[in-house]
């Protein structure tokens, strides 16, 4: 928008003066040089002021314009839009506009701006149709206001009148939010006592309680009870609205070990209670039988054996090994339980947030689980399931997670940065003399090749930037964040340094390696010789080649259509597109549709498929 507004005409104090209304070049005579000369520095101030409020990207309007006047007339008629499209769009967003319940100020400079626009075509709305548009925007919050400012004459209504009633209403109900939620909340509880004290159970004819939460009365019908809710657990006596813990299960058959394996967690059991047989990996008799109180007064499970549970729990991706010695078979309980107490004792902590529970051993967590359906579920995998994916001790987790920080690098090329301390913070102990075997799913996934070519002898570069390999890989979909479709390499070859340049196009080329050139030249004090580079239009061009003659550079072309020449380049793309695939693949994104790759033609497959 370039119609200047009240602010910027007080600014430039004359500015509406400054613009003549004729251009008429008549010649002025001796006596009038003094006033023709004070015009001209007028024109050229108003002409200054103008382009100095135009923004960049719209200056080739007025590039040609000559006199302030045709610069305004121009912009006018480019910007100042009058149509009747342009009305009709304007008054429909007016008449949709709705407050969102933010700031009301903030609607208000919404409102105005519109308005503003709208009288800007030409269209006509008085102060009445304003103030009426405006409380047509307003919500149910303000009816009462509304209503109030309906009733008056039109003679006493103003915009600004209008808008300091809607304001003093906001305050109002800003001001009273909290007092009246906190009355409200207060009214609700003492009501609800009042309501509790009346209640008066029909079974025992005691006050405080409803029939069906009599106790007498499941005293007397038990069997209806069992009917109605089945073989469940017995929890310790709490409300509903408080979280209940198992203390010991009767009835229900004996589950099978699947993937997953549930283990609720119990602060009231003092031992831990596994139901399947199958969990463990060592069992034995007990010399004398241990008796389990369940929540029912008088009855007691019975637990005849103990062993080993060997598992794994699930923490952020990897697998964590858990021993637990010391657990009851009780083959007559609905679910398995972890003793919180066993817990606490083994020098481990339990720590509940945000519908969480994470058992942590010093600082390390070994053990989460969820809240599912008023219990703390601990995600468990039995052994048989996990023992092939698992690594055999502390090591070969910390080579994984350095693994996949250095963007999935080899497991030999890892072991070296941590033998020579290479790199400071890398905190890995590996054995001296064995090279640590990682298995990663995403490398196997992303780095998949054919068979290299049979390698031949070449003579190679005896100083720094004598020769430099270079070749562009793409373009490569999806683009980046920022829209880069391509990048470029360029490797030094007697130092194999590598510097990466991404680009949204190929014509970039020209001038990555230009600031290529101009760093590496005054980093190491000598020149480029030669540049080994395929036959793609962005190195034949006559720019590229021009700036190869002056610089004294070489350029070695290899044959058409035989990447095999210029090994060096496509080995360095092949590893880059591997380190972003495989990265890509490890951070677990899901693939929609179905994975058809291999039906997909070798000429339209995409670089990160």
């Amino acid at each position: 928008e370039y119609e200047l507004d009240d602010c910027i005409l007080h600014e430039v104090g004359e500015l509406p003066e400054l613009i003549p209304k004729t251009e008429d070049s008549t010649t002025v005579s001796a006596d009038k040089e003094k006033r023709r000369k004070e015009q001209l520095k007028r024109r050229r101030k108003c002409k200054r002021l103008l382009i100095e409020r135009i923004h960049d990207s719209q200056l080739e309007y007025v590039q040609d314009k000559q006199s302030p006047k045709e610069i305004w007339t121009t912009l006018k008629n480019v910007f100042e839009r009058k149509s009747v499209a342009s009305r009709m769009h304007l008054q429909r967003q007016i008449l949709s506009m709705r407050f969102d319940g933010g700031r009301l100020t903030d609607h208000f400079l919404r409102f105005d701006k519109l308005v503003r626009e709208f009288r800007g075509t030409g269209a006509v709305m008085d102060d009445i149709d304003a103030v009426c548009h405006l409380l047509l925007t307003l919500g149910s919050a303000f009816a009462t206001v509304v209503t109030s400012i309906e009733t008056m004459a039109e003679e006493n209504l103003s915009m600004e009148f209008v808008k300091c009633r809607l304001l003093d209403e906001e305050t109002k109900q800003k001001g009273l939010g909290v007092d009246s939620l906190t009355a409200g909340n207060e009214a609700a509880a003492f009501s609800g006592m009042k309501m509790q004290k009346k209640i008066r159970c029909f079974s025992c004819k005691k006050e405080g309680h409803k029939s069906v939460d009599c106790t007498e009365k499941k005293k007397k019908k038990p069997q209806y009870y069992q009917k109605q809710h089945g073989a469940k657990a017995n929890v310790a006596g709490t409300s509903e609205r408080n979280s209940v813990c198992f203390v010991g299960v009767s009835g229900g058959e004996p589950q099978k070990v699947q993937r997953r394996v549930k283990w609720f967690l119990d602060s009231g059991a003092s031992d831990h209670l596994a139901r399947e047989k199958e969990l463990f990996v060592e069992l034995h008799k007990l010399s004398k039988p241990i008796e389990i109180a369940v929540a029912k007064d008088g009855e007691f499970i019975v637990a005849e054996h103990a062993g080993t549970v060997k598992m794994f729990s699930v923490v952020g991706g990897r697998s964590v090994e858990c021993i637990v010695q010391d657990v009851l078979f009780v083959p007559q309980l609905r679910y398995n339980l972890f003793s919180v107490v066993r817990i606490e004792k083994a020098g481990m902590r339990v720590v509940f947030d945000d519908g969480k529970a994470l058992i942590y051993r010093g600082d390390e967590i070994v053990v989460c689980g969820a809240r599912r359906d008023k219990l703390y579920e601990l995600d468990f995998r039995p052994f048989d399931c996990e023992k092939s994916l698992l690594s055999c001790g502390r090591v070969q987790s910390d080579s994984v997670l350095w693994h996949r920080r250095f963007g999935h690098l080899n497991e030999r090329s890892l072991t070296d940065l941590a033998r020579n301390d290479m790199v400071s913070g890398l905190t890995l102990t590996v054995d001296k003399g064995v090279d640590q075997t990682i298995v990663c799913q995403s490398c196997i996934e992303g780095k998949q090749t054919r068979k290299p070519f049979t390698p031949r002898g070449g003579k190679h570069s005896s100083r720094v930037l004598e020769l430099i390999h270079s070749d562009v890989c793409g373009p490569i979909s999806p683009h980046g964040l920022d829209g880069n479709r391509f990048f470029v390499t360029f490797i030094d070859d007697w130092s194999h340094f590598t510097v990466v340049f991404l680009m949204r196009s190929k014509d970039e080329v020209l001038g990555c390696f230009e600031q290529y050139e101009a760093l590496a030249t005054a980093k190491f004090q000598t020149k480029v010789s030669r540049l080994r580079c395929d036959n793609g239009g962005e190195y034949t061009g006559r720019r590229f080649k021009q700036f190869c003659r002056t610089k004294g550079i070489q350029i070695e072309f290899t044959v058409p259509y035989t990447p095999e020449q210029n090994g060096t380049s496509e080995r360095m793309n092949r590893t880059l597109v591997e380190k972003a695939r495989t990265m890509l693949l490890d951070s677990g994104l899901r693939v929609f549709g179905c994975e058809t790759f291999v039906h997909v033609p070798k000429e339209l497959r995409k670089k990160l498929d």
